[in-house]
């Protein structure tokens, strides 16, 4: 038994909480759309939704985005923003944050100091704007 998908519904569902500021539901359409289910596949539209739930501390989101810019899908490929947002998203204790360290080693090794630097500052950069958010939302 069970219940019959829907993903029309869940779409509507989904976009309606997103539209209202869940990082969850905004995590989720960013999810469908990135893999095409119920949607047509598009990655741009994937890092917007990605990246509005990445700038609340979704850490999901966060590795989604920063895999989007490593392989250049919906974003222009940018090594630097891409250790930037696996840096954030490495804190999770769970497979997610995992793999983003592993991720984010794997990158790092690559880099010339100048872009260690760059990463470092950027990644500064992303927590302040996750601090000023939860800042404004608790006024």
């Amino acid at each position: 038994m069970g219940v019959e998908k829907d993903l029309g519904l869940a779409m509507q569902w989904f976009r309606k909480a997103a539209d209202q500021g869940s990082a969850q539901a905004q995590n989720n359409l960013g999810n469908m759309y990135l893999r095409g289910i119920g949607v047509e596949q598009d990655y741009q539209r994937a890092a917007d939704w990605f990246r509005r739930a990445a700038l609340q501390g979704n850490h999901r989101a966060q590795f989604r985005l920063g895999m989007q810019y490593l392989l250049g899908r919906g974003v222009e490929e940018n090594p630097v923003e891409a250790s930037a947002w696996l840096a954030l998203a490495s804190s999770a204790d769970d497979n997610i944050g995992a793999l983003a360290r592993d991720t984010f080693d794997d990158i790092n090794s690559s880099f010339t100091s100048h872009q260690l630097e760059e990463a470092s500052e950027r990644k500064q950069e992303l927590l302040e704007m996750l601090v000023d958010k939860s800042d404004n939302a608790s006024h």
